[in-house]
């Protein structure tokens, strides 16, 4: 029994020992990733294509009888079996000469050439690099040409068979793939059959039906997009490096065809990947959310942002929990940060960080435009953070100056009960003035409860709070201000902070505002030139 993971391109696993004599096996044979075969009597040849999460099983009935050998060396013991190549659904499988013949126009002169090289041959134009890769696979790279144009030949050896093979041209001076070639043996021995795939890349479109199935294959040759290959590279590259799933490449490839996403921003955004110094919290931020992570790592304004932020991570967790929060407005929000504060951003809860995308992107708080101002930026929020959790704030305002103020449940608290409901008493002041809530304020001092009218409710309080604050500048601890027209009947308001806190606030004037005045004892009422005894609670 032996198991082959197929990659794109002709680049694949070979079995990890060659196919012996057709003896009789019976038992139970794990092929990788944990898949179970019980092979009865007979040998079969197990083609495995897996990459992560994907795995797709194929078994082939093999005769009791290897296939006739086409080639075998006296001098080196290698031999070729003849084998056999097969196609279905555009996944192409196999071993042996059929499948090298098919897949890589390696003439049986070439491949018997090949398998007489010594290791660390160079002669002429032919140099050959034979690595192991593991105990029973060889690698065999062979290049043949001149400086600019080469031909690259790859066989990989399964033990003392020849079961794979490329064949490929490249052009030295623009092939990307050059590097790889020149540092062969290290690029092996660091990414072991990562790096040999790397010099056969072939056509994106494969290399992704490889690792997440035909059905993205599929969609992703339907695309009509920009950019295409560069896209189908990203992708690929992703799934063989291991940071993106099978699955999630099938996702980013439909999100792409139905246009949540464009492949111009995954190649983008792949490309910034490759250019951070570390790109590894990036990389498992995609793996997290892949088309949300592509989208906000493309839409960054550049490459220098991208490493601004991804700097000031402390995780990928971290990073997806900040675009979890904050959906498609994470590329807004760092627009409007400070590059040295994305740490301070990343650093709030999740539940905080919603409560900063409202208010930032949709100048909102808890659903209502009427409770933050439109102009607040991250910073600002991020402040507010340091004195108050986010997800109580009842009201963030900014004034005429810039300086932005919140409200904090327990000050609200006391502007309803003293203010609003006339519950709370105090004899400290001279003077406690009331909204016109309707409510029935309690009895101070020798006189009774009152009445108060009935024009407000509770929810147009804070909005007229805030109107009052973006209307005016502050003097010393407070906004005071005469509004261009009454509301509610109230001319004057007054909102008094201490720091960027909203302590309390309350009307000074209006024909509908009621007061409790302490030095005359008694319920007092605003005639519109002056405060005169308010005769309804005593009637």
């Amino acid at each position: 029994m032996a198991t082959s993971s197929v990659p794109a391109a002709g680049i694949a696993y070979a079995p990890e020992t060659a196919f012996g004599a057709g003896a009789a096996v019976s038992g139970t044979t794990v092929l990788g990733a944990g898949i179970v075969v019980g092979v009865p009597t007979a040998v079969l040849i197990a083609l495995t294509q897996q990459s992560q999460s994907y795995v797709e099983e194929n078994t082939y009935p093999a005769s009791l009888t290897p296939t006739p050998v086409v080639y075998e060396s006296s001098e080196t013991g290698y031999r070729v079996h003849q084998g056999l190549f097969s196609a279905e659904n555009g996944v192409e499988r196999g071993y042996g000469w059929q499948y090298i013949d098919q897949r890589s126009e390696l003439t049986q002169s070439e491949l018997e050439k090949l398998l007489s090289l010594e290791e660390e041959v160079e002669v002429g134009y032919i140099k050959t690099t034979k690595i192991k890769a593991t105990d029973t696979t060889t690698y065999v790279l062979a290049q043949r040409g001149g400086p600019d144009q080469t031909e690259v030949w790859i066989l990989r050896l399964a033990g003392a068979e020849a079961v794979r093979a490329a064949k490929q041209q490249i052009d030295r001076a623009t092939d990307e793939a050059s590097p790889l070639l020149d540092n062969a043996e290290d690029y092996v021995s660091a990414e072991e059959v990562g790096a040999v795939r790397k010099l056969n890349q072939g056509d994106p479109s494969a290399r992704i039906a490889t690792l997440a199935g035909q059905d993205t294959r599929e969609t992703y040759d339907d695309l009509e997009v920009a950019d295409k290959e560069r896209f189908g590279k990203t992708l690929a590259e992703a799934g063989e490096e291991g940071w993106l799933e099978g699955e999630d490449i099938t996702a980013v490839v439909e999100a792409v065809d139905e246009g949540r996403i464009r492949a111009k921003q995954v190649a983008d955004a792949g490309d910034r990947i490759d250019a951070l110094d570390d790109p590894e919290i990036a990389q498992e931020t995609v793996g997290k959310k892949p088309v949300l992570g592509f989208e906000f790592i493309a839409e960054l304004d550049s490459s220098a942002d991208a490493k601004a932020f991804f700097s000031q991570a402390d995780s990928a967790q971290q990073v997806a929990d900040f675009l979890n929060a904050t959906d498609t407005g994470a590329k807004e929000i760092i627009d409007e940060a400070v590059p040295t504060e994305y740490g301070n951003i990343l650093d709030l809860s999740g539940p905080e960080q919603e409560v900063m995308a409202e208010v930032v992107l949709d100048g909102e708080l808890k659903g209502k435009d009427q409770l933050a101002s439109d102009n607040v930026v991250p910073k600002e929020v991020r402040r507010v953070s340091d004195e108050e959790d986010l997800t109580d704030l009842k009201l963030i305002a900014k004034d005429a100056d810039d300086n932005v103020v919140y409200l904090s449940p327990s000050d609200w608290q006391h502007i309803l009960d003293r203010h609003f409901r006339g519950t709370e008493i105090s004899s400290n002041a001279e003077e406690t003035s009331f909204f016109p809530s309707g409510k029935t304020a309690v009895s101070r001092g020798s006189g009774p409860s009152a009445d108060l009218p009935s024009l407000m409710k509770k929810d147009d309080l804070r909005p007229l709070m805030k109107k009052t604050i973006e209307q005016s500048r502050r003097t010393g601890g407070s906004y005071q201000v005469k509004l261009n027209s009454p509301e509610y009947g109230i001319t004057h308001i007054q909102v008094n902070i201490e720091g960027n806190k909203i302590v309390t606030s309350y009307p000074n004037k209006g024909m509908r505002v009621k007061r409790w005045n302490w030095t005359t004892g008694q319920w007092e009422e605003w005639t519109g030139s002056k405060w005169v005894k308010w005769t309804d609670p005593y009637n």
